[in-house]
């Protein structure tokens, strides 16, 4: 109890006097010494709320001060403290927290601490004692062990009060030594306190200024030839009665140069004695350019009057003070009829909401040159009226020169007219361009329409068994000969998307290899008919690219196909990959060649062989036909995926090579892995299906294939029988429609059809551009097939549809 007492008495007396780090040492050292205790800290909580450390004051431990640590709260014996609980633990400190680092290293074995709060009620630190044996806290030690808390959270919230007043104090020094008027603290007459900039401006140093009265710092005259005595007394009686405004002002720097200066001085009580307050702004240099411009005035009107440029000066309240020859010249007003900015616009601009709008305009452009600094605004173009009636086209800039304005006005008539005349001629060709791409989709429809039945027809008839041998030839030749003329109006449409950029690619890591053997695929018939021989060295070791497997596809068949029709029967075709290696050692280059022992090819026929609707002399395209469009698309699409495609011929009689070159990339991995070009058959289940198609023998064709695929078919020929039947039933596993109907659009069925079965749909059409696909894809549709329909791509959609088995 003795010790107790003692305690309370050195908190309430020697304690007193004690102040910081001080203070948090002997409040430690008391509390374990009166209390008997192995340690005691004093720790402040730092850090976020999800993240709460303590950092120790002072830290007293088996009789000396201990370096200050700092440790997080969670898991620790005074974790609980954070709810502003007293934490108490009279035994088994070290089994109740092991994972605590301090515990076990200063052997805690009972444990106390009591947490302190700043003036809201925060808890921002905690007092702890312990012991490394267990030990009962009695009341009065706990209660002595609570005072000590509170007196050591006063403490650090004094701390914390000082610290903030003297970051406030910081910042308030450095706004004022960051202004950018001179500012000096006046009283009796005597300079006491002043900024940086006061520094700067006096070229002084602190003491020198300190003690100077306005006559040291002031000339005798100032620049009205007013006494500065006399001026300084009126000064100072105006600040007090509240009336000081700025005034110009002559200082004196220490070293006798003379400063012009904007002067303003206001009265502050400090420490209940009244000062003065004196900010000071150097406009030396703004009085010399002053003068500079007033200087150069003559000037500037002789250049004014003598400029190729329309010009006008205006002045601050908007009167016109001269206007030169060439406005003159060119608008036919005087200066007369101009004499203000009012009379210039409503002459210049006749029609009364456009000369709002512009003048509108005008004034935001000025305020908006003036915020940002600039001495010039962005111009204004419109058409003016002239004296005579006639209109001209103009360009206004107006350039801010001291309070006046010079608004130059250049004209722009001819040029305007050009660029009119140009804009209209770029608006035609973009009609001309837009009618086009429409030519030959309209084209493209109505030529694939008819085409349609014929390839559903011969591929349905190569399908029966039953056909003699002669008859299923002679239907080869016509499925072949309609699938050739579908595509080349895919050729037709592909350049016309190349032309307008309209071209897309969906890239993905592909095998050079499977693009080959695909498009070999389509080829074998003609390479059988024709009796040729194929060498493939497929030898590239890094054979993947990143491609649109698609278009490498008909780049390949492209190329094949020129091999099979320009060389002779019992030929020799040759497909070759390899890996040329690159001179910076990164990925090599993918190269493909097609070789072929044909007719060859001149250095003229090269050089041309590339371009649209070429091909060589009018005697091959007499012999072996075509548009000439294969390969300019072919080059096209290798360009648009970084690559190259080239010729090679030694002459007539000698055969060509093609040669592609493309960038390589890694291989995809086995679960990204894409089948481009797989061609398996697939087994369906039998589906419901609503065929809609106007054209009779084509929806008749569709309606025996589909049903041949094993699938129950309903077939209509209008919109209006379409939404009937949908109507009726919406026992319908799939929608197949044509999109050109009598008496509407497939896009409106696609819709009533969805919301009703809840079902897909299979657009059919012969318009294949890129704004096509998206608007059935709008629509709802989920797979668009171009006319001819081919009758196995046509069997895979009902199944990805449909459902397979």
């Amino acid at each position: 109890m003795r010790n107790i007492r003692q305690l309370l008495s050195f908190l309430a007396g020697e304690l007193a006097q004690a102040h910081g780090q001080r203070f948090f040492a002997q409040l430690c050292e008391a509390v374990g010494i009166y209390l008997n205790a192995r340690g005691v800290f004093v720790a402040e909580w730092i850090g976020p709320e999800d993240d709460r450390h303590a950092q120790t004051f002072a830290f007293w431990h088996a009789g000396r001060q201990y370096p200050n640590i700092t440790y997080p709260l969670a898991g620790t014996p005074c974790f609980e403290n954070r709810h502003g609980k007293i934490c108490v633990f009279h035994k088994n400190v070290r089994t109740l927290f092991p994972s605590d680092p301090d515990v076990q290293r200063f052997q805690i074995e009972s444990y106390v601490s009591v947490p302190f709060t700043d003036c809201g009620g925060k808890v921002v630190g905690h007092l702890a004692l312990f012991d490394v044996q267990a030990r009962a806290f009695p009341a009065n030690e706990l209660d002595a062990i609570r005072i000590a808390s509170l007196r050591a959270g006063a403490e650090v919230q004094r701390l914390a009060s000082e610290r903030s007043l003297a970051e406030k104090e910081r910042q308030y020094h450095s706004i004022v030594n960051k202004a950018g008027e001179a500012i000096l603290l006046w009283r009796n007459g005597r300079v006491v306190d002043c900024n940086d900039t006061a520094l700067r401006m006096f070229a002084a140093e602190r003491d020198e200024l300190i003690g100077k009265t306005m006559v040291d710092i002031s000339p005798l005259m100032q620049a009205d030839g007013s006494s500065t005595i006399e001026r300084i007394e009126d000064l100072f009686l105006s600040a007090r009665d509240g009336s000081s405004q700025p005034v110009p002002w002559r200082h004196c720097r220490l070293d006798g140069t003379v400063l012009d200066c904007e002067l303003m001085v206001q009265t502050v009580v400090i420490s209940g004695h009244e000062h003065l307050v004196t900010l000071s702004r150097d406009i030396s240099q703004r009085l010399r350019e002053q003068a500079a411009l007033v200087k150069s005035e003559s000037t500037l009107r002789a250049v004014l009057e003598h400029s190729p440029v329309a010009m006008m000066v205006c002045g601050a309240s908007g009167e016109i003070e001269m206007v030169n020859r060439q406005f003159e010249l060119l608008f036919g007003y005087s200066r007369s009829d101009v004499p203000t900015l009012d009379h210039w616009w409503k002459l210049a601009i006749p029609d009364v909401q456009t000369e709002r709008r512009l003048r509108y305009e005008w004034f935001q452009r000025l305020c908006e040159a003036q915020t940002s600094g600039q001495q010039d605004c962005r111009p204004i173009e419109t058409n003016v009226r002239c004296a005579d009636g006639s209109t001209r086209y103009v360009q206004i800039k107006a350039v801010q020169v001291g309070e006046r304005q010079l608004a130059t006005m250049l004209d722009l008539t001819e040029q305007h007219e050009a660029l009119r005349q140009a804009e209209k001629a770029r608006r035609d060709a973009e009609t001309a361009s837009a009618a086009k791409d429409q030519f030959l989709a309209a084209l493209s429809h109505e030529l694939r329409t008819p085409l349609t039945p014929v390839l559903l027809a011969s591929s349905h008839l190569l399908t029966l068994d039953t056909l003699p041998p002669d008859t299923r030839c002679m239907i080869e030749v016509i499925r072949r000969n309609a699938d050739l003329e579908a595509r080349l109006i895919d050729d037709l449409l592909d350049l016309a998307r190349i032309s307008s950029g309209k071209l897309q690619l969906r890239t993905q890591p592909l095998n050079i290899h499977d693009a080959i053997s695909a498009a070999l695929q389509i080829c074998w018939s003609d390479i059988g008919a024709r009796q040729l021989q194929v060498i493939q060295e497929m030898d590239a070791d890094e054979c993947y690219t990143d491609a649109d497997p698609a278009r490498l596809q008909q780049v390949f068949w492209n190329l094949l196909k020129n091999a099979v029709k320009f060389t002779p029967p019992g030929g020799r075709i040759t497909v070759r990959t390899y890996n040329r290696p690159r001179e910076d050692n990164s990925r090599p280059q993918l190269v493909a060649e097609v070789i072929d022992t044909g007719i060859g090819m001149t250095p003229e026929t090269i050089a041309g062989l590339f371009t649209a609707f070429r091909q060589g002399d009018g005697d091959i395209t007499r012999q072996f036909g075509g548009l000439g469009l294969g390969l300019s698309i072919a080059r096209q699409v290798i360009t648009q995926h970084g690559g190259t495609i080239e010729a090679f011929s030694d002459g007539p009689g000698t055969g060509s090579r093609f040669v592609v070159t493309l960038s390589t990339c890694a291989p995809p991995s086995e679960d990204a892995a894409a089948v481009p070009f797989d061609h398996h058959e697939v087994k369906v289940r039998q589906a419901r299906i609503l065929l809609v198609e106007d054209h009779k023998s084509t929806g008749q064709l569709l309606k025996t294939v589909l049903e041949r695929f094993g699938h129950k078919v309903v077939w209509v020929q209008s919109r209006e029988h379409a939404h009937s039947v949908i109507q009726e039933t919406a026992d319908f596993d799939l929608l197949v429609s044509d999109l050109g109907l009598p008496d509407g659009s497939g896009l409106e069925i696609m819709p009533v059809f969805r919301e009703r079965t809840g079902r897909p749909g299979i657009a059919l059409s012969g318009y294949g551009m890129e704004k096509d696909l998206l608007k059935t894809q709008e629509a709802g549709f989920a797979i668009h097939l171009i006319k001819p329909v081919d009758v196995h791509r046509l069997r895979e959609a009902v199944c990805s549809l449909a459902g397979g088995a």
